[in-house]
């Protein structure tokens, strides 16, 4: 019950702000039509009556029937003006739930929502939740509209015969079977959303123009399709079995207000047999009886619009709890907006981090300290830790065990976006921004976005003046293939440009390079981190920038002012490349492998 209120609430004060007017209008009316039902039976009693009274004067029927006229005009017509201000309502109250999700997510300080299990499968149901999410609306005013109906129909049936009352009461194990078949259904759903999540991802597949090209190539239409195939059924067979449930459910509940509804009926003409009512009231009971059977379906169908928009609700503030919107504690989200200039030594001190889905550690016990000034690179096998090291300098998750200092600083202790406002990078992965070239290079510091000298600079840094001249127009020209005038890029290229992106920032305290330079050819990268390591160097006497980058390719990381070797989450050698080269342990291993495979 508490979430029904919540999300009644939340819905009434969307649809308020979304348009006031359009709120109270479609209240009003919706009430308007609530009470013309009754007016109607009331009408039709009176005409009854008068019909079939002897001494009734002909004006009498005429105004009883005009009565009953304007009530059927009223009733079509209150409902039909206000389904337009439901349908604009309910289409603001989506686009503001939407907008609420998107921002509670933006919101969010590190990943760790997207790597929970249980928040993606809610995710899941909310992506084929949310055209319906405005149904909200016409379910709260409708619920309204059919409590004033039933109001004034049980103070008609009293009027009548107290214990015609009974009538109004069969109708309650149809709405508590209606709302019991739709928890069944909501519980069908989230128990079938890893399907779901599944389902969505392999339709990627089928719309994503990359990954078609790999479908094809391998041949895999036929297994997507039967994979698909197999997943709707299963998906299928839960929703089948869960709405066979709630039928019968409410099936049941049906049968308990049609016998009621009978009884009621024999019963009032019986009385007038034996004329003890008048016929007047046998029209009266019947047509409240014929209306009450629609206004339970109206209940019922309130309730199912209802419960969706709660079970949306739900789910909005469960993905908001994950995200840590507005609830995250200090050491996530920072207590200290801002401390000023964070420069000097990056200190990791006892770190380690699992994710939450995992039982196993990828870091564990790490320390290490990397020297204001220096370039540092990150070495290992797949899987020992050396992107999970990234993301937990750039505060995207926060360490299980042990802290990071900056300058002796926790930056735990300062606001994530404080800390990462100095911080810039690259990663191999890096989101393709389908924009202007210039754009989507400046996007790497916000505040000077519109600096083209800034971006040329960036430009230069990167080495990518050459592809920024292979381009129709430069720094101008759209990128990507969604736009009509899109120019797209290799990968090779791409990558180039998510590296000037990561150089827009010329002072930062620390620059994060997670291969960034992966899908280029081995000597443009070692050209690449030549000329960078150079510059970086230059700029870290004057800003003491620690630079930190993860590479494979054993020829460019030598080049690094230190090295660190992850092996299984923890640090196994650090050292300069001479260093590492002459202890003859797991780096120089690795090395020599690497540089025989090149001869």
């Amino acid at each position: 019950m508490t979430g029904y209120v919540r999300a009644t609430s939340a819905i009434v004060r969307s649809a308020w702000r979304a348009g006031r007017g359009r709120l109270v209008a479609a209240g009003v009316l919706m009430l308007l039509s609530g009470a013309s039902g009754p007016v109607l039976a009331l009408g039709a009693r009176a005409l009854t009556q008068t019909a079939t009274d002897p001494a009734g004067d002909r004006l009498v029927v005429a105004a009883q029937a005009a009565a009953v006229s304007l009530a059927l005009v009223g009733m079509l017509t209150f409902e039909h003006f206000a389904h337009i201000y439901f349908s604009e309502l309910g289409d603001l109250h989506a686009i503001a739930v939407e907008l609420e999700l998107g921002d509670a997510l933006l919101a969010a300080p590190g990943l760790d929502a997207y790597d929970d299990a249980t928040t993606a499968d809610r995710m899941a149901v909310l992506r084929r939740e949310v055209d319906g999410m405005g149904e909200g609306v016409q379910g709260v005013l409708s619920g309204a509209a059919v409590a004033v109906q039933l109001a004034l129909t049980a103070w008609l049936l009293a009027g009548t015969q107290p214990w015609l009352l009974v009538l109004p009461l069969c109708a309650v194990p149809t709405v508590v079977a209606g709302s019991f078949a739709q928890r069944i259904r909501t519980r069908a759903e989230l128990e079938a959303a890893a399907d779901t999540r599944l389902d969505l991802h392999l339709l990627g597949l089928v719309v994503s123009p990359s990954a078609a090209r790999e479908v094809r190539l391998l041949g895999l239409q036929d297994d997507v399709a039967e994979r698909r195939g197999r997943l709707r059924r299963r998906i299928g067979a839960r929703l089948v079995r869960a709405e066979a449930s709630g039928a019968a459910a409410r099936c049941a509940g049906q049968l308990v207000f049609a016998a009621g509804w009978a009884a009621s009926v024999v019963l009032v003409v019986h009385g007038a047999v034996v004329g003890t009512t008048g016929v007047g009231d046998v029209v009266l009971v019947l047509v409240l009886a014929v209306q009450l059977s629609g206004q339970v379906q109206a209940v019922v169908t309130a309730f199912d619009r209802l419960h969706r928009a709660v079970r949306s609700h739900e789910l909005v503030r469960t993905v908001r709890a994950a995200a840590g919107a507005g609830g995250a504690t200090p050491a996530v989200v920072g207590d200290v907006p801002d401390v000023g200039p964070l420069t000097g030594d990056v200190e990791v001190r006892g770190v380690s981090f699992r994710y939450s889905a995992s039982t196993r550690p990828v870091l564990q016990d790490v320390d290490l300290r990397l020297r204001a000034g220096t370039v540092v690179a990150v070495v290992g096998a797949n899987g020992s830790g050396k992107s999970t090291l990234v993301k937990l300098l750039a505060r995207l998750y926060r360490p299980t065990e042990g802290s990071v200092r900056v300058g002796g600083v926790d930056v735990a202790s300062v606001g994530v976006r404080a800390w990462r406002a100095r911080l810039s990078g690259a990663l191999q992965d890096a989101h393709r921004f389908e924009l202007p070239a210039w754009e989507s290079i400046g996007l790497g510091d916000v505040a000077r976005l519109g600096d083209r000298e800034a971006v040329e600079r960036a430009v230069e840094r990167s080495l990518s003046r050459e592809l920024l001249e292979s381009l129709p127009d430069g720094l101008d020209t759209p990128l990507g293939r969604h736009r009509d005038d899109g120019h797209d890029l290799s990968g090779g290229q791409w990558q180039r440009l998510a590296l000037a992106r990561g150089m827009m920032r010329a002072a930062p305290a620390v620059l994060l390079l997670d291969e960034p330079m992966a899908s280029l050819d081995p000597e443009a990268e070692a050209e690449l981190v030549r000329s960078y390591v150079v510059s970086a160097r230059e700029a870290a006497r004057a800003s003491g920038t620690v630079t930190v980058f993860v590479s494979h390719r054993f020829s460019t990381v030598s080049a690094a002012d230190h090295i660190v070797v992850l092996d299984g989450g923890t640090v196994r050698e650090q050292g300069s490349h001479d260093e590492l080269m002459e202890r003859k342990g797991v780096y120089a291993a690795m090395f020599l492998s690497q540089a025989r495979a090149y001869r």
